[in-house]
C-alpha cells in the first residue's frame, strides 16, 4: 500500500501501479488528516516506487509503503515545494 499524509492543499503523486506503469494524479486535500492511498497485491521481488511533491509552503507531507500493513519505508519533508519525496525498494523475500 502506498499511503500519504500530511498536505493541507493537496500534491501531485507518481506511483509504481500493479501492472508496472507509472501513474500520475493531482490530488485535492482540504487538510493535513486528509489520506491518499493506493492497495495492490505485490510479489516478492517487486520493485515499489511512489514520489510526491506538494504545492503550499506551508505544508507538509510524508509518503509511506506499506506491506502487509507494516511500514516498510518513508520519506517526509515541510516546508520545501521544490523537491519531490521520493521511497522506492524491492517487496523482501522471506
Amino acid at each position: 500500500t502506498y499511503y500519504i499524509t500530511g498536505s493541507i492543499s493537496g500534491f501531485d503523486v507518481n506511483y509504481r501501479a500493479d501492472n508496472g506503469s507509472i501513474r500520475k494524479e493531482s490530488i485535492v486535500t482540504n487538510s493535513a488528516e486528509d489520506e491518499w492511498r493506493y492497495s495492490f497485491p505485490g510479489e516478492e521481488g517487486d520493485i515499489v516506487f511512489i514520489s510526491a511533491i506538494y504545492y503550499d509552503i506551508s505544508s507538509a507531507i510524508t509518503v509511506q509503503v506499506l506491506i502487509d500493513g507494516k511500514l516498510f519505508k518513508q520519506g517526509s519533508s515541510s516546508q520545501d515545494t521544490v523537491k519531490y519525496v521520493t521511497v522506492s525498494g524491492t517487496v523482501p523475500f522471506d
